[in-house]
């Protein structure tokens, strides 16, 4: 059977309203690793909101690759740094420092394999 699964980040919270940000976090899923471990590799990685073999999906439209170095050029450019070296980036949101930190909800305990390998994969770019 087919499923469909997504991350909505909510725009109303300044960590994410930068496009750079939500790209750099996409590249930190590692969607490869997860259809091999999890889904014994019969899956496709999401290309958008349809699956890559609907005739709604565009054929020219990629996978966005796990890429940490990537992800971490993304969230330089949109002005997170680990400032004070504790290994989690940091920068100023309305005029006080706040942590590149943030919680999951998710409805389905399934799927807490996934955000518990997306959790480890995201600390190498500073992200907690």
């Amino acid at each position: 059977p087919k499923s469909y699964g997504f991350v909505g980040w909510n725009l109303n919270n300044e960590m994410f309203k930068d496009k750079n940000v939500r790209i750099a976090l996409a590249h930190l899923v590692n969607r490869k690793l997860m259809i091999e471990k999890f889904r014994f590799g019969m899956s496709l990685p999401a290309t958008g909101p349809w699956y890559q073999q609907s005739e709604y999906a565009h054929p020219g439209v990629k996978p966005i690759p796990f890429d940490v170095k990537k992800a971490s050029e993304l969230l330089k450019k949109a002005g997170w740094a680990d400032s004070d070296k504790n290994g989690i980036l940091d920068r100023m949101v309305g005029g006080e420092k706040r942590e590149f930190r943030f919680q999951l909800i998710y409805g389905n305990q399934d799927t807490e394999k996934y955000w518990t390998m997306y959790k480890e994969d995201a600390k190498q770019a500073g992200v907690e």
